[in-house]
This record gives C-alpha cells, structure tokens and sequence, in this order.
C-alpha cells in the first residue's frame, strides 16, 4: 500500500481532533453537570426519615406504648430554596388518655405540619462532608429555621386544642448519643437512624420528640 503524503496525513489528523472535540462538545451538552450539595442541604438531608417516637399511654386504667409518627423530607411545594417539611400525625387517642415517656415528661398530642429551612453558612460543596461532620462535633447537632407552620398541641384524646404558631421557630436536631436517655429510651430499635428534636417557639412553647427511623422519606 502506498505511503499518504505527510500533508494529507497531517490535514487528516487535523480533521480528526477536530471530529473528537465536536463530538466531545456534544456529549458535555447532553450531559447536564450534577450539582454537588452545599452544608446546607446535607444537613437537610440528615433528618430525613419516616419516624417513630415511643411513649406510654394510659387508657382506662391500662398502660401501653404508643408510637408517634412524625415524617420529615423535602418540601416540593418550595422549589426556590431547599425546604424540609416536618409532619405530626394524630395520636388518635381516646378520651381520658395521659401519655408520657419513660421518665414521667408528659407527653401532649401534636398535629400538623412545618416547614424548616437552613440558615446557617452553606460552605462550599467541594468540603461540604467534612463541614458536617465537623459541624457535628463541634455544635453537637444542627439548628434549623422554621420557616412556616402551626401545630395543634393539647391533651390527648381532648376534643379541643390549642394552635401554636411556629412560625420562626428553632427546630434543633442532634444525634442520638451513646449512653443518654434517648439511646436507652430506642435501644430496642437495634441499629437505625436515631434522632432527638426539640421545637422552640417564639412564645417559649418546646416540643421534645426521641425519633427512630423505620423507613426513608
């Protein structure tokens, strides 16, 4: 086979890397880039979970363990912000019931919904696993913001309850620590994602829940 004149060849070659870097253009437009998550939305991340919080109920003179649903994930609703809704679900007690946890704090029924945001440094998302595990160690958890929502909060199995506006509120999550109340009170739950909550409202209200994850939201 006869020899290509190195002209052509070097115009071939030309035309090729040419071709490649087209063809390389088209891929990256084919591919959209996926965003790495900032702090922030790690940390939203973190409480997500359809959760369970055990107490003990007494209902006509028998006691027995009731367990609080509460479901935390993302808020589709808001889509110019990562937003976590936050879900209590009805106790459905009936009348003449007292709960309470295993160490006497009684224990109202709450429901409704909030909605909570992150308001603290973002960082970068190039560092943004070693900002939360640092943020962990260091703050002992994550304080979130509420941004809106109410929750009826009152006896359970009482026909009428209060409305608390959270609105503002500090929705505070830490993780469930080795040898605390909380660890002992979900050590029957075995190995699973474990959170405590505390909901602060502006008017000094303060909900506490011990939360075990039995599923994903």
């Amino acid at each position: 086979m006869a020899a290509l004149d190195p002209t052509l060849r070097m115009l071939l070659a030309r035309r090729a890397a040419r071709v490649a870097t087209f063809l390389g253009a088209l891929l990256a437009c084919a591919t959209p880039a996926v965003a790495q998550a900032d702090l922030g939305e790690l940390a939203l991340g973190w409480t997500h979970g359809d959760f369970r919080s055990p107490i003990i109920c007494d209902v006509e003179g028998k006691s027995g363990r009731v367990l609080r649903r509460v479901e935390v994930g993302v808020d589709r609703r808001i889509t110019y912000r990562p937003t976590n809704s936050m879900i209590f679900h009805d106790l459905e007690a009936p009348g003449e019931t007292h709960c309470y946890r295993d160490d006497g704090h009684e224990e109202p029924n709450v429901i409704g919904s909030l909605r909570f945001i992150f308001e603290g440094r973002r960082g970068r998302s190039d560092t943004a696993a070693r900002d939360f595990q640092d943020t962990l160690r260091r703050e002992g958890g994550f304080d979130f913001v509420v941004a809106r929502g109410r929750l009826r909060v009152g006896k359970p199995g009482a026909e009428e309850m209060r409305t608390v506006d959270f609105s503002g509120a500090t929705a505070r999550f830490e993780p469930v620590r080795r040898g605390s109340h909380a660890y002992n009170r979900l050590a029957e739950f075995g190995p699973r994602h474990k959170l405590s909550l505390t909901v602060t409202a502006k008017d000094g209200t303060e909900l506490q829940f011990d939360l075990v994850a039995v599923g994903e939201q």
